[in-house]
């Protein structure tokens, strides 16, 4: 199978019927895997911030109990 060159990217395709394929009828892998570590990429980063989210709220609830002396304010039960 040779892909034929072009200044739009590796090789010139067409959707048909729900696939991406090169002129030939031949499924463009390339595509195919361009698609899939976009997806990747953006699960990832949203994984992170996420967890970003989450460690902040977490923080920001450690320092609301501890205050900003690092102690215990009162001798009162916590509440959750």
């Amino acid at each position: 199978m040779s892909l034929k060159k072009n200044s739009e990217g590796p090789a010139s395709w067409a959707q048909g019927e729900g696939a991406l394929r090169h002129p030939d009828g031949s499924p463009d892998i390339a595509a195919y895997r361009k698609i899939a570590h976009r997806e990747r990429d953006v699960a990832i980063a949203s994984a992170v911030r996420e967890t970003a989210r989450s460690v902040r709220a977490m923080a920001l609830a450690i320092w609301r109990v501890l205050g900003r002396s690092g102690r215990i304010r009162s001798n009162a039960p916590l509440r959750g």
